[in-house]
Order: C-alpha cells, then structure tokens, then sequence
C-alpha cells in the first residue's frame, strides 16, 4: 500500500446497496458476493492472504500479516467475499474467494482505485477469479471511483495477464525487475488501467459471469 487510505475519504463513499448478488455455478451451486462481514470472516481471510504471501510469485510482501498489519492493509477501505453454502452443513458459508476496493492514490487522486483479488486454491480453475475480476468494476463504481489501476501483475502471473486483458483492461507501463518473487527472481510487472465510464448497471442483469 503506497499511501495510507484518508479515513475522511472512505467515510465518504457509498455502500454498494445490490449486494449481495447471487450467481449460479454449475458444479458449486448458488454464490453469493457481498461485504466481508469482520466476525465470521476475519481469521479465514487473514489466512488466505498469508498464504498468498508465503507463496512468493503474486503478492509483493515477503512476511504473512499479523491481525493489525492485515487489518491496515486488507480492511483499510472496502473488502467483499465470495461465498457458497457448506455442502456437508448448509448453515454454514465456505469462503471462497475476497477481494478488497479502495484508492490507489491519496487526495486529488483517490477517484482511481486498486483491488487486490484471492481465490482460495482449492476451487481455483473454476472461473472464480473472473466472476471476481467481472464484477469489480461495477463494484468500483458503485463506491464512487471513475477508474481503476493495478500496480503489479508480475509477468510470470499468466493467468494474471490473461484474465485482465480479456476483461478490457488497457496495459499502461511495465516495470522491470518489480518484484523479486521466490522461485523465480527479479520479475516485470505489468500495469492495468480500466475507466469505469462505460460501465452501466443495467448491464448487471443480463452478463454471463461463467
């Protein structure tokens, strides 16, 4: 996170009031996606970004996050989940996915936004991070932003690549050596930029998620 989230700002933005929203799976059934609800989702979310983290090829932080540090990062602004019912116990939610929304830059500039995206591994391949990476746009403007930027999608991220670019996210720079991912070594990143004026509720729907 380059700047901290201006907490004038944040109180500032609206909530998303379609969520949640449901989707239907052909394998895991109906899913939901809505607010990240901090009692029931906090210790489960923390744990996804640490592993995320500790894997070493998609995030830039090299240590796992302790309950202030994830809070600062992963909470400072808007997070959401993507949910199924336990198959076993259906009083129960499985989590199968997050991602959060805020500004990427401070002030002036705080219109664009940045979201950071995790499937948990065991559902991935099933279309999950593009129901994910679909809706966030109609999320992002729905909070208020005109547009967003994604700092860093190292190169050897290719599902990473392909997804956004399928999504009409325009490539705005590259930085080389950005990350020094375990396994691997000095890697680029790729920027992704996406204006959200051509983004219309009306399109939520009639769009094929899957």
């Amino acid at each position: 996170m380059a700047y901290p989230v201006d907490v004038g700002d944040r109180l500032q933005r609206p909530l998303v009031s379609w969520l949640p929203i449901y989707f239907e799976h052909e394998t895991l059934g109906c899913l939901r996606i809505e607010y990240f609800q901090e009692e029931r989702d906090f210790f489960e979310v923390k744990k996804m970004l640490n592993r995320e983290i500790e894997s070493g090829d998609t995030y830039p932080y090299k240590s796992v996050m302790n309950d202030e540090a994830f809070r600062a990062y992963f909470l400072s602004a808007d997070a959401f989940v993507l949910r199924v019912k336990n198959p076993e116990d259906k009083s129960l939610d499985v989590v199968l996915g997050t991602f959060y929304v805020k500004p990427n830059f401070p002030g002036r500039s705080s219109h664009i936004c940045n979201g950071g995206f995790i499937t948990e591994s065991h559902f991935r391949g099933r279309g999950l991070g593009r129901l994910m990476g679909k809706l966030f746009p109609f999320v992002g403007k729905a909070l208020g932003y005109r547009a967003s930027l994604f700092n860093l999608v190292y190169v050897s991220n290719e599902a990473s690549l392909a997804l956004w670019e399928s999504l009409l996210y325009k490539p705005v720079g590259r930085i080389p050596d950005a990350g020094l991912l375990k396994g691997i070594g000095f890697t680029d990143a790729v920027q992704f930029y996406r204006d959200f004026a051509d983004i219309s509720f009306d399109e939520l729907s009639s769009l094929e998620f899957f």
